[in-house]
């Protein structure tokens, strides 16, 4: 087998704003993101049980 040249680079690039975070603003940040998403998710959820609703889908 031929030995491969390339490769995608799974590394990321750390910002510099996040790399001067103390061990608390990264806490801090990392729950305001979370809760952002867990709002997000809800709203999804509760935009697909309207939809489902309205189309007389009762699961």
């Amino acid at each position: 087998m031929a030995e491969q040249k390339y490769f995608i680079d799974d590394r990321g690039i750390i910002p510099d704003e996040i790399k001067n975070m103390s061990q608390e603003e990264i806490i801090a940040r990392i729950a305001a993101l979370e809760a952002e998403a867990s709002k997000e998710k809800a709203a999804r959820l509760g935009a697909k049980a309207e939809e489902d609703k309205s189309n007389g889908n009762s699961n």
